[in-house]
């Protein structure tokens, strides 16, 4: 390959800068977007400009503010805006261009016009309005009913944030007594990264188990580029589409910002959200009381109602009654005259049937006695002869009786010269036949009693031959 035709490095470098002074001899006004700030310790402001068309990076540059620039471009910038320098803001900047043989193209920051920031904040505000507006979401949360005393509250806030303990505290201090349940879930409140860190809050909401009766964003106030999070479509939107009324209080009074606009209701400060609440209970609390009262107040008067109405039936009941009673009253003495005059014509006749019939008593007993009498005696002497035939049976079958006795007696026996043998239980036996080997028996004889114990046993029939074995006591 031929070495001629080339140049070097830093020539290129020199051209390039020769050309770029060319065209950009002078300052020139440039609209971008700041990707990535930071300042270092020397005090030069050093950022990354960039522009997006739909999402994709088209074009890219290094920029700086000098220090000796900086600290006047950033307090002007500050003042008018509300809010310093930082990522994702829209910039209107007064460039130098230059460039050099080691660091490259650099654009030399001398001027920026914070009118310019504010105006597309703003530009791009309305563009989230009609966006919202078309899509008939800025309406939407104002249909929705908030229940009359609200006492489950879902708060999105930062958990340090200064609006949030106002709000608690005047909430908790109310001079009623009301207490609310309140839930914390915490989220980004300013930045890039708030509308999503917000969404995120508000989805895990709809998704709780808690049927929360309200939403409610806290910010309390901020630089209006610090609170340019609020104008986000996309958190606009979640905010319009939620099921449950979303209040907002996240700025002063000259804020107003589309999260408010789509919201159920927005107030200005977290202290005056809490107020509404309290006022909301109060309202209802008021409203049972007065219902309270007016239902006493008709309670009372128809008791009163009742109570006339109860006094006249009870005069009409009496006045009933007594006329009733008089006429009941004349019904029984008129009937007691006529029974006592009955009555004493039944007396009269039966008087005259008794007299009748006690003189025929009197006859018939005198008969019946002169009966019984004769009966009597019949009675009397067939008794004496059958218990004289009874009695003398009894002897005979007695004297009977003391024989048999006589001839069994086991005293009578021993005395003839016999043996009485008897078991345990001192039952008489005259047989071996039942006994067993130490079986007890007694024998009585004439001179005494033997008390044994067997101590074998042999029948006759067994042994023909043999006598028993010895009995011993």
């Amino acid at each position: 390959m031929s070495t001629e035709g080339y140049i070097d490095l830093q020539t290129l470098q020199r051209m390039i800068k020769e050309g770029v002074e060319d065209v950009f001899p002078g300052r020139v006004w440039v609209k971008a977007e700041i990707s990535s700030i930071s300042v270092n310790t020397n005090g030069h402001c050093y950022l990354d400009l960039c522009q997006n068309v739909d999402g994709v990076l088209k074009a890219k540059a290094k920029a700086a503010i000098w220090k000796s620039r900086y600290p006047l471009i950033s307090r002007m910038f500050q003042e008018v805006t509300g809010a310093p320098l930082a990522k994702g803001q829209e910039v209107l900047v007064q460039v130098q261009v230059s460039y050099s043989e080691l660091y490259g193209l650099t654009l030399s920051i001398d001027a920026i016009q914070p009118e310019f920031t504010l105006g597309m904040k703003e530009a791009l505000k309305k563009e989230t309005i009609r966006k919202l507006s078309d899509e008939g979401l800025i309406e939407r949360q104002r249909g929705l009913s908030l229940v009359l005393a609200p006492y489950r509250l879902a708060v999105v806030s930062s958990a340090t944030a200064a609006g949030l303990g106002d709000f608690t505290k005047h909430l908790k201090e109310n001079q009623w007594g009301f207490v609310y349940k309140v839930v914390l879930y915490e989220a980004q409140m300013q930045g890039d990264g708030a509308p999503s860190s917000i969404i995120s809050a508000l989805r895990t909401i709809s998704s709780s188990s808690v049927a929360y009766d309200a939403v409610l964003i806290l910010r309390g106030g901020g630089s209006e580029l610090d609170l340019s999070c609020f104008d986000d479509y996309a958190l606009s939107k979640a905010i319009a589409l939620m099921d449950i009324p979303v209040f907002t209080a996240i700025g002063h009074e000259r804020d107003n910002h589309v999260a408010d606009m789509v919201a159920f209701k927005a107030v200005k400060t977290p202290t005056a959200l809490a107020d509404l609440f309290i006022d909301s209970t109060v309202a209802e609390d008021m409203r049972i009381s007065d219902l309270e009262t007016s239902i006493m107040k008709a309670l009372s008067t128809r008791l009163s109602s009742l109570e006339t109405s109860l006094e006249t039936t009870n005069q009409k009941i009496a006045h009933a009654v007594k006329s009733r009673l008089m006429g009941e009253e004349s019904r029984m003495m008129n009937l007691s005259v006529s029974v006592f005059s009955g009555a004493k014509e039944r007396v009269s006749l039966a008087f005259s049937r008794m007299e009748s019939l006690q003189e025929r008593i009197r006859a018939g007993y005198s008969n019946a006695v002169h009966r019984s009498e004769s009966g009597l005696d019949n009675i009397a002497t067939f008794l004496k002869n059958a218990l004289l035939r009874r009695l003398e049976s009894a002897e005979a079958e007695l004297r009977f009786v003391e024989m048999k006795i006589s001839a069994t007696d086991p005293r009578n026996m021993i005395t003839t010269g016999k043996s009485l043998v008897a078991d345990s239980k001192g039952v008489r036996f005259s047989t071996v036949k039942d006994r067993r080997p130490g079986d007890s028996i007694s024998v009585w004889m004439e001179d005494g009693k033997l008390d044994c114990i067997v101590q074998k046993v042999t029948l006759t029939s067994d042994k023909p031959s043999q006598e028993a074995e010895n009995i011993t006591a």
